[in-house]
């Protein structure tokens, strides 16, 4: 008579880890006892049938209040994949695997850098040539404007002269009256037979030919005094002109030189250089480099890095155990990869309900369940340990309520 051990003894007796219908690990020590099924060949199984091969053994997965599931292993500030604009070339990669960077660093040198360098520099130059014209033109118009005003003070004086030799000349005409009197008097005199021996004819004249001559001086100063207030007032409006001319000549200095857009376009390639900088955005460590000198830029991301100083594990946990996870819970993270376990404190428990996404260790689980990725703070004595592999899959224990 022959012997077989059916597919579900061999595993028992093999000691592989069962998934039950949800997802969760249970041993097949569990059950007490390694079993197997001794069946005739040619005979039905018989349940009743049961060799006790060993002791009864007590898993870690059936642990009162652990909520088991797997996690992974991120730094808790999230991996940063570094990327550029597509289709430009990389001139130079600048970091290595395991280099720490502080935030700003440069990480990689792109080929358009230096075209945009070069652009930059042409738009400076240019600025600089038009704030010099600028500043040229201000000077020259400040001259202009200085020139106009010293004429019109001086025609200022010029004309305030004239009018004070006009009234000059008007105030003569007092004297020239009063000497015209005398002569009256004198003829009047000579009319008289008993004055007249008192007037002698020549003075008489010689008083005539005078007051002929101050009345045609007269004239001729009221004339040309006139005149001249005439022209400095002329002169005077036309150097106002000249003056307010030259004033808005300066003021429109500013917008016949295009100093504003030139200084907007500098700044324009300045923030575009600045954008084609491939710089830390964060202090951190480089985890990975897969950009070349030499090759084009695409959609992949050219580094990895992450700040290692803070880790965290997500743990996925299933839809229908998460109501046991609380804030502030412990866990305890572990896998055959590390040195020792981890300890960490949940921290967060994302609202978004999602179908699981870290592959199980048994082939034959259930991966059609649904579940909450659950945050875990790791403890500080564990960052170093958690840090050496990031992304890494492990084992999770929540301390969850019953």
């Amino acid at each position: 008579m022959s012997f077989r051990i059916s597919n579900i003894a061999k595993t028992i007796a093999l000691g592989i880890p069962l998934v039950c219908g949800m997802g969760c690990y249970q041993h097949a020590t569990t059950l007490g006892m390694q079993t197997a099924f001794i069946q005739k060949e040619g005979e039905k199984a018989n349940p009743q049938k049961l060799v006790d091969k060993t002791p009864a053994k007590t898993s870690k997965f059936s642990e009162p209040n652990l909520l088991w599931s797997r996690g992974e292993l991120q730094p808790t500030n999230r991996l940063i994949r570094v990327s550029a604009t597509p289709g430009d070339r990389i001139e130079e990669v600048l970091v290595k695997v395991g280099d720490p960077v502080a935030k700003g660093d440069p990480l990689i040198r792109l080929a358009s850098e230096s075209i945009r360098a070069q652009e930059l520099l042409i738009a400076k130059q240019k600025l600089e040539e038009a704030r010099s014209q600028l500043s040229a033109k201000k000077v020259e118009a400040d001259l202009q404007v200085e020139l106009a005003t010293s004429q019109r003070d001086l025609l200022q004086t010029q004309l305030h002269q004239a009018k004070e030799q006009n009234a000059i000349a008007g105030s003569l005409d007092s004297t020239l009256e009063a000497a015209k009197a005398q002569v009256q008097r004198m003829v009047q005199l000579t009319e008289d037979p008993r004055t007249r021996p008192l007037v002698g004819t020549l003075e008489l004249e010689q008083k005539r030919i005078e007051l002929a001559q101050n009345e045609a001086k007269q004239k001729q100063a009221k004339l040309t005094s006139a005149q001249v207030v005439d022209s400095a007032t002329v002169a005077m409006n036309a150097a106002n002109q000249k003056v307010e001319a030259a004033k808005r000549s300066r003021e429109l200095i500013d917008s016949l030189v295009p100093i504003r857009s030139l200084e907007m376009q500098v700044a324009l390639l300045e923030q575009q250089q600045i954008q084609l900088r491939v710089v830390a955005t964060q202090p951190g460590t480089i985890l990975s480099v897969s950009a070349l000198p030499g090759e084009a830029v695409t959609t992949m991301p050219l580094i990895e890095m992450a700040d290692l100083r803070s880790m965290s594990c997500v743990a996925e946990v299933q839809e229908s155990q998460i109501r046991k996870v609380k804030i502030g819970q412990k866990a305890t993270i572990t896998s055959s990869a590390l040195e020792k376990e981890m300890k960490g404190t949940v921290t967060r428990i994302h609202q978004l309900v999602g179908p699981h996404q870290m592959k199980l260790p048994n082939p034959m689980a259930k991966v059609d369940f649904r579940s909450i990725p659950v945050w875990i703070e790791i403890d500080a004595e564990s960052v170093e340990v958690a840090s050496q592999l990031v992304q890494l899959q492990v084992d999770v224990a929540i301390q969850a309520n019953p």
